[in-house]
């Protein structure tokens, strides 16, 4: 505890700059911090600085040294004044400011000049825009984006930007303007910033935070998944697909809370407790103790159209998230996976696709199978009677994926696992078949044909084949039909046309002839007539 009356001496130091600090807790909760930073060049600046200081601290409260500056509580932060001994002029100046480093040593002051709005702050990755205006010691402007009528962009915690405003931005809110005063370990350093900052300023900042947008974790990276980080949790420590996490979840939009639970899923499986499928996603990148808010939007990772009733919420509502990844059971990568293990897991991953695709659990069960394929596609390793079983496994997930992707009139998608399948065994006739299938689903019949040829290539009495090939020649037939009937209108309004313009002419010029274009304009149409109806005969 500080005595009741303190003296604070200066000794003589001659022709050299000093900086002497003081630092002193007082008996206050929680306590206060004085930082006292003396500057002078000359023994006389020496001596006057110290008729200035001898004086004494009467109460915790207050520093007796000509100035009557109050210590003040910000924040709850202990409060710091910092006086500064201009020995040109003969000033001492007081600089307020809350220290926000986390050592409490003074580096970084922060004052509010206008209080910002709402509760939360940027986090760590976040791209966060700001106005600033800073300023040197000397009160010197060096730079400003306000003159340059651009908003700085950077991503915070990256090191992006210099030490303090890391720790400045951070505690900042939405529309938050504020002073940062960054000593020089915090800012550019004994070198400084050459030509315009010299090498160990102190320097001045004027920020106003105008936005911030969270870490793009979505796979496409096109902002559909972004993630604030408000606690981080353990490096290095994140679950995998197929573990069972232990979540707090908050979800919220525009403010109002619609979900608040903590549950307990297998990851991949979140629909299942009433989450989208963007939470899923994002707790794939989280660390175990962390906490984030998430926010997501677009059909794919939201409810889309058709969100639960009870939750209240408008179609394709963009959302937001508040996660806290308490546990999870971890469980092996993939790549961690030996070739029998791989096997095994591709099983169980079958099987519960099965199952979600019996209770019309579309999504689910695309997203089973999918694993299926991403643990087997690249398995090459194994030999014999697991060869076989790789196969057998990787044909079931293609086909599969492709009966769900039928199943939800996704035929590009069907096609394409079709394709898969029928690399892994070229005369499966469940995957020429929904290739099949699907390209009629198309329109594409003289296509959907070949392939259900293919089909009774394999299975001569296939009985659903030839009913499709039949079904396939009677849509081409009702085709040709329409183009005969289109074209057949055609010729009649163009004869009909013409048969007008050349009334018109043997009225008006009765001795002309007929014109050269009439005479050609029968045969040209008769001929565009034909090409037409040749162009759709199969």
């Amino acid at each position: 505890m500080i005595p009741h009356n303190f003296v604070l001496k200066i000794t003589r130091r001659g022709q050299i700059d000093l900086c002497q600090m003081l630092s002193q807790q007082m008996s206050q909760d929680p306590p206060l911090r004085i930082v006292v930073c003396l500057n002078f060049t000359t023994a006389q600046g020496g001596k006057r600085s110290r008729n200035l200081l001898e004086d004494s601290v009467s109460s915790p409260g207050q520093l007796g040294c000509g100035c009557g500056c109050a210590l003040r509580r910000e924040c709850g932060h202990p409060a710091v004044v910092r006086f500064r001994f201009d020995s040109e002029h003969i000033i001492m100046a007081a600089v307020d400011g809350t220290d926000i480093t986390p050592e409490k040593n003074g580096g970084v002051l922060k004052k509010i000049l206008v209080e910002g709005k709402g509760e939360h702050h940027p986090s760590k990755g976040d791209s966060v825009y700001v106005h600033y205006v800073g300023i040197l010691e000397n009160g010197e402007q060096f730079d400003s984006s306000r003159d340059r009528n651009e908003p700085f962009n950077f991503t915070l915690g990256n090191g992006q930007v210099i030490k303090g405003w890391d720790l400045g931005v951070a505690t900042m809110k939405k529309g938050e303007k504020c002073d940062l005063i960054c000593r020089a370990d915090y800012a550019y350093g004994e070198n400084g910033s050459p030509p315009k900052i010299p090498g160990g300023a102190t320097l001045k900042f004027e920020i106003e935070l105008l936005s911030w947008q969270g870490e793009d974790i979505s796979p496409d990276r096109d902002g559909t998944i972004t993630r604030s980080i408000i606690v981080e949790g353990e490096k290095y420590s994140s679950p995998t697909e197929g573990s069972t996490v232990k979540v707090c979840a908050v979800g919220s939009y525009n403010g109002q809370v619609f979900y608040d639970k903590e549950v307990s899923f297998i990851l991949g499986e979140g629909s299942e407790v009433g989450l989208p499928e963007g939470v899923d996603r994002a707790l794939r990148r989280f660390n175990k103790g962390e906490k984030s808010i998430i926010h997501l939007k677009g059909s794919r990772f939201t409810f889309g159209a058709t969100p639960p009733p009870e939750y209240g919420l408008p179609p394709h509502a963009e959302i937001d998230f508040t996660l806290f990844l308490k546990e999870y059971d971890k469980v092996k990568a993939s790549w961690e996976l030996t070739g029998e293990e791989k096997l095994d897991a591709a099983e169980a991953a079958k099987e519960r696709g099965t199952m979600f695709f019996k209770q019309g659990k579309m999504r689910l069960a695309a997203a089973k199978y999918m694993r299926v394929i991403e643990l087997l596609e690249y398995e090459k390793s194994l030999e014999n009677e697991a060869k076989s079983r790789r196969d057998a496994l990787l044909l079931a997930g293609y086909l599969n994926s492709a009966l769900v992707y039928a199943k939800q009139d996704e035929t590009v998608e069907c096609i394409k696992n079709c394709d898969k399948a029928l690399e892994v065994d070229p005369k499966c006739v469940k995957a020429l078949y929904r290739k099949a299938l699907a390209l009629q689903e198309q329109n594409d019949a003289d296509e959907a044909i070949i392939e259900y040829k293919k089909v009774l290539e394999y299975e001569p009495d296939n009985k659903a084949a030839i009913a499709q090939i039949v079904a396939c020649k009677k849509k081409l037939a009702e085709i040709r039909e329409k183009e005969k009937k289109r074209y057949k209108g055609m010729f009649e309004r163009f004869a009909a046309k013409e048969k007008v313009e050349t009334n018109e002419d043997l009225e008006t010029t009765p001795m002309e002839t007929a014109s050269p274009k009439s005479e050609v304009a029968i045969p040209i149409m008769l001929g565009a007539f034909l090409f037409g109806l040749l162009m759709t005969i199969v």
